[in-house]
């Protein structure tokens, strides 16, 4: 076997049983094949409010979890530089993240963001400089979780402004891209971490080189908010990541869910937009896709919520044609006191969204009233 063909075999095989974090979320865990995986870097490419750092919180969080429940049982170093960084988001993230696996914490007393360690970024030479200390960080670390995860976000707001357009500045701008990502990819594999880098999209400009609109991996075009889009910072970038996944977004609305404001106190209508995930390339996964939404306590597959509101929607729909047979059998007061009340309940709560809220486990728990008539309660 020709020696180049062997070292991507071996690539290939070692990533396709590579240790793999789960994303907390069913759906894209199996777009994903199990999550993303160690030793590798694998780049989330996407416009502005299409979740990327969602994605990047919840994966700082599900790196807590123990190996046998996805996780890398290990902290998460957070590298930004779009600020300012959501500090509130991730507190909220970690509550909902708390309360789903209790017993990671029982025994200790720490919080999620107490494993999560964010350090800025403000140019290319501060990031150099940060990687440097990043495996002393590592090796002489003495928190409870050791380093699993390192994330960057994002990597194009690095170099927006500190490059020109000339020859010389996208030489020297190509250079940084393979000493970022070597470095990356060296730490990854000496101690098994996960790297997971984001980078932004810019519109589509048709040149006359042609090279925008170059086809990198499985889908010709990429299209985002209705207009065709290029992940930035161009070929050369591309050439330093193991994977890509990008993500898209449309403005078709999943459903609508009423929230109180904390600081308010009013109450708020929200709609949940539909994102779609693809991978764009990568060695060890096939051509896949899958949708998704963000929620108040995390990202929840599309199919997955779709599922398990139809299913309820079906109890309900139950409930209301049974209450006709349920007040025919209303023979005392006592009866038909429990039948209005019933369905005052079903008025109040056909009101209410049904909102998934399980970050990592699996579950999902609904904000929907149980219906004692199912049981035959009403009818004792």
């Amino acid at each position: 076997m020709n020696i180049e063909y062997r070292y991507e075999f071996q690539i290939l095989l070692h990533l396709e049983y590579a240790r793999q974090l789960t994303t907390g979320c069913e759906t894209l865990d199996e777009c994903l094949r199990g999550g993303f995986p160690c030793d590798s870097l694998t780049e989330i490419v996407a416009e502005s409010g299409c979740g990327k750092t969602q994605l990047c919180l919840q994966l700082s969080l599900c790196a807590q979890l123990p190996i046998s429940n996805g996780g890398l049982d290990g902290s998460a170093l957070y590298l930004h530089s779009e600020f300012p960084f959501p500090f509130r988001r991730l507190h909220q993230l970690s509550r909902s993240f708390h309360l789903s696996n209790p017993s990671i914490y029982a025994d200790h007393n720490d919080n999620p963001c107490d494993h999560v360690f964010i350090q800025n970024v403000h140019s290319v030479d501060h990031l150099f400089d940060v990687m440097s200390k990043i495996e002393s960080f590592v090796t002489n670390s003495k928190t409870r979780l050791p380093l699993k995860l390192i994330v960057l976000d994002s990597v194009a707001a690095l170099f927006r402004s500190e490059f020109e357009n000339t020859p010389s500045d996208l030489r020297k701008r190509a250079s940084c891209f393979f000493k970022i990502s070597g470095k990356l990819k060296q730490l990854a594999n000496k101690f098994g971490l996960a790297v997971v880098i984001t980078n932004q999209v810019t519109d589509f400009v048709e040149s006359s080189d042609g090279l925008s609109g170059l086809r990198i991996g499985n889908l010709r075009c990429l299209y985002s908010s209705g207009r065709r889009v290029v992940p930035a910072l161009g070929l050369a970038w591309a050439n330093c990541v193991n994977s890509r996944v990008f993500i898209s977004r449309s403005d078709d609305i999943v459903c609508q869910e009423r929230r109180d404001d904390d600081e308010s106190g009013s109450s708020l209508v929200s709609g949940r937009a539909r994102r779609r995930l693809d991978i764009v390339f990568s060695p060890h996964l096939p051509p896949s896709s899958c949708e998704f939404m963000i929620t108040r306590d995390g990202i929840c597959g599309v199919r997955f919520f779709l599922r398990e509101m139809g299913c309820s929607k079906s109890v309900y729909n139950h409930a209301i044609n049974f209450i006709p047979q349920a007040i025919a059998f209303c023979m005392n007061p006592i009866h038909l006191v429990i039948a209005i009340s019933f369905v005052v309940d079903l008025v109040r709560f056909s009101h209410i969204s049904l909102t998934s809220s399980n970050l990592c486990g699996g579950r999902t728990r609904y904000g929907v009233v149980f219906f004692p008539a199912l049981s035959g309660e009403l009818l004792v």
